[in-house]
């Protein structure tokens, strides 16, 4: 079990004709200008990730952010499933966080190693991307990557912007 997150537009849709709760959504979005993630293999350039929810916890708490999403009042994940209108704060915690875990990991580099196991065929292992010599592929770095700069895309391109999770 994991999450569906997604930063974006948010859109409004009625569950039903009857005038039920309705669903709030993000718009999906791929963009060619999205930072590169090594091996990211099925959410590439996307506005969306799916991350189980021990994943995102690990990120959320090896990235000094475990408040900032889920702090029950006020975190991005405070309500599960739950959608929290992105504010310019939401931007410079993020942006802030991303340039000390970079002061503090400077060989790392955003991206998965791929490691053999039901997901992945021997072709993909094979052909994987491999970080030059002396670097190393961080999923952390990685995370925190694609939250920031969707995060501040969003706030520029985005009406309503918002950080999903379903």
């Amino acid at each position: 079990m994991g999450y569906t997150l997604s930063i974006g537009e948010a859109t409004v849709e009625p569950a039903d004709e009857c005038g039920g709760p309705a669903e709030i959504g993000v718009v999906s979005v791929t963009n060619a200008d999205a930072p590169h993630i090594a091996n990211e293999t099925i959410n590439v350039n996307s506005n969306q990730r799916w991350p189980s929810y021990v994943e995102w916890g690990d990120f959320a708490k090896a990235a000094g952010l475990l408040e900032f999403f889920f702090h029950e009042e006020d975190g991005l994940i405070a309500q599960h499933p739950g959608a929290v209108y992105l504010l310019p704060r939401h931007a410079k915690m993020l942006t802030e966080t991303l340039a000390s875990y970079r002061d503090k990991n400077p060989k790392a580099l955003p991206g998965f190693t791929m490691e053999p196991g039901p997901f992945t065929t021997p072709e993909e292992i094979a052909s994987q991307e491999l970080p030059p010599e002396g670097f190393y592929f961080d999923e952390v770095l990685a995370r925190l990557v694609w939250c920031e700069w969707w995060v501040r895309w969003a706030l520029v391109h985005c009406t309503v912007p918002i950080f999903r999770n379903s």
